[in-house]
């Protein structure tokens, strides 16, 4: 992640480098890329990002083994 500094206001700019051999690894990698705030029952990951990358959450719902449901809503700033 790099910050930006024009005049009073920051902005930071990140850059995603997925390299994704296994389809179940995108969430995690995802989650440690953008150092966002997981939240977890028994069936469900919510992934909150950080209020300087957007506004969002990434949802990854597990159907059954071997078998996920991952839906974004996110809006990057």
């Amino acid at each position: 992640m790099h910050r930006i500094q024009k005049g009073k206001k920051e902005r930071y700019t990140i850059t995603l480098n997925i390299l994704n051999m296994e389809i179940h690894d995108l969430f995690d990698q995802f989650t440690r890329l953008t150092e966002g705030h997981v939240q977890q029952n028994r069936w469900e990951q919510r992934l909150t990002i950080p209020s300087h990358i957007g506004k969002g959450s990434v949802t990854r719902t597990r159907i059954r083994p071997g078998m996920e449901i991952m839906y974004t809503d996110i809006t990057f700033e």
